[in-house]
């Protein structure tokens, strides 16, 4: 049996980590980024989950373990005071519909050299991954639950000569809401981003957070990325406009017009792909404070004044099919984040072609 020691240099998808007491945590946003979700629990609570955090290595090892620990939210009274402030002030509330009950989000997946093993359910305690017969020198990729925030510690690596870290690629930064953060597929390696990082051959730093809009404070921070990303997608709007009537219109219109220049100022070469907000179900509800054929029009005239950024039809990545939706309308089960993966790689490819 062998210890790994620098757990943190095995790790990908974070921007920093902190260690206590022998225990590793890991987060995807700079200390600056979260002060924006400092306000509203629910925020805080998703900015903090593990959505893309993997552990990567090269090993021999026939058995690889450690013991985790979910940690739980730390409510205060202006973060439970901000959370209900924001569905007060959003005066078009959504109608959240049934679906499957399956629980999303919340497991481990992880692959030997590429092909996806039996994936443990457990998320306390030890954790063990079985990688194959012991002296074979493989590479394995731990996926983390997208909807948990866990801490780790005491990795084992059992009939063990040898291993390494795999080398670090160009990677993609993904910025959007909860689509981007994972929900609602049930298995974090079949997210629609993890697919797209995939068919770049890039890794990828996800941003998402459940609920967000168009905030451009949640840039903050973005410039202590010790490397650029090679190319960023971003995907935001469905919030905004889900959850706004026409008293809101203007805030709407100037919170993601400053979202789009503030990316383009931190990232003037870095290539942007914006998608618009990708089909919903109930798109077609009044109350709102355009429609979403608008509101997707206007996103993409905006974006048109950045000659680093080029425009996705989110309409086009979901089909208008139920079977799709975890929860019938919104949120894509796995099928459907496979169908939006490669949509989006097939309009990415023709824009490249054009």
């Amino acid at each position: 049996m062998r210890r790994m020691v620098d757990i943190a240099s095995f790790m990908t998808g974070s921007v920093r980590c902190e260690q206590k007491d022998g225990w590793y945590s890991f987060y995807r946003f700079f200390g600056d980024q979260m002060i924006s979700f400092e306000n509203n629990i629910m925020f805080d609570m998703c900015a903090k989950m593990n959505a893309g955090l993997r552990m990567r290595l090269r090993t021999d090892a026939s058995r690889l373990e450690f013991t985790a620990r979910s940690v739980a939210p730390k409510a205060t009274l202006r973060s439970v005071a901000g959370l209900v402030s924001f569905y007060r002030g959003n005066d078009k509330k959504p109608k959240f519909k049934g679906g499957s009950r399956e629980p999303y989000g919340a497991c481990f997946d992880f692959y030997v050299d590429g092909k996806k093993m039996p994936s443990p359910f457990d998320t306390k305690g030890c954790v063990s991954f079985l990688l194959g017969e012991r002296g074979t020198m493989r590479t394995v990729e731990i996926i983390f639950p997208y909807m948990l925030q866990l801490e780790i510690r005491d990795v084992l690596l059992y009939e063990c000569t040898a291993f390494e870290p795999v080398p670090d690629k160009k990677y993609a930064l993904f910025l959007g809401d909860s689509v981007t953060q994972g929900a609602d597929v049930i298995h974090p390696g079949n997210a629609w981003y993890r697919r797209v990082a995939d068919a770049w051959e890039m890794d990828f730093l996800n941003q998402g957070v459940c609920g967000l809009v168009f905030t451009p404070s949640t840039l903050s921070g973005l410039t202590l990325l010790e490397r650029k990303p090679a190319r960023i997608v971003c995907a935001f709007g469905t919030n905004d406009w889900g959850f706004s009537s026409a008293a809101k219109k203007e805030q709407r219109l100037h919170d993601m017009r400053a979202y789009l220049a503030r990316l383009h100022t931190l990232f003037p070469e870095t290539e942007t792909v914006i998608v618009t907000p990708f089909r919903r179900l109930d798109e077609y509800a009044s109350g709102t404070f355009m429609s979403m054929r608008a509101w997707r029009q206007t996103i993409t005239e905006e974006a048109a004044q950045y000659a680093n950024m080029r425009v996705i039809d989110g309409e086009a990545l979901l089909p208008a099919d139920a079977d799709y939706f975890y929860d019938t309308f919104l949120h894509p089960n796995d099928k459907g984040a496979a169908y939006l993966a490669e949509h989006f790689l097939a309009a990415y490819e023709k824009r490249e072609e054009a």
